[in-house]
């Protein structure tokens, strides 16, 4: 009796995890650097700059999602390059770019680290009052190297990490749903 009870929980689980995620947002913003675990900052000689860019996306829903970025840490190294600071993002859309400039410091010296932040807001331009909204606030270090950096290449596939989660999903699913149907018989 126990072990049907703890079946029904795990199947409860899993139920509630599937409706749950039917509600997130796919819309988001891929970052080629970061801070943080596994960080991977941008390293720039002295007096270097860089241009890099940040990517949007809306892959789910049919509508239009508008994001408003603002530099919110570090804006004596990084600027905007385009001149509206809100992007349009289409339904099923993805690699949006939102352009960026990044300055070391030609006064800069091997070792130094300064952090960068930005901000994307998702906003409704015909929203008043209260509107519910999504953000995203990425952080990365800009680093003059010690020795000479590796050379990192931007990855462009930003949905492999989405696509390893919803096949993992599926597999477990399809796993319980095995073991349940198993323990009826």
């Amino acid at each position: 009796m126990e072990y049907k009870k703890s079946i029904n929980k795990v199947i409860t689980g899993m139920f509630a995890l599937v409706l749950l995620s039917s509600l997130a947002s796919a819309a988001g913003v891929t970052a080629f650097y970061w801070t943080g675990e596994n960080e991977r900052p941008l390293y720039l000689q002295p007096g270097e700059t860089k241009d890099i860019i940040f990517e949007l996306q809306n892959m789910v829903g049919s509508d239009e999602i508008s994001f408003k970025v603002q530099i919110i840490k570090g804006s004596e190294f990084i600027k905007l390059l385009d001149s509206n600071e809100v992007y349009e993002v289409p339904a099923q859309t993805q690699n949006i770019p939102v352009k960026v400039r990044v300055t070391m410091p030609s006064s800069a010296v091997p070792g130094d680290r300064h952090n960068i932040g930005l901000s994307f807001t998702a906003v409704n331009p015909n929203a008043r009052g209260f509107s519910l909204g999504s953000a995203f606030d990425k952080y990365f270090d800009i680093v003059v190297p010690t020795e000479k950096a590796p050379i990192v290449e931007e990855n462009t596939d930003s949905n492999s990490k989405t696509y390893i989660y919803l096949i993992l999903a599926i597999i477990i699913l399809s796993i319980i749903i095995w073991f349940v149907r198993r323990n009826k018989k």
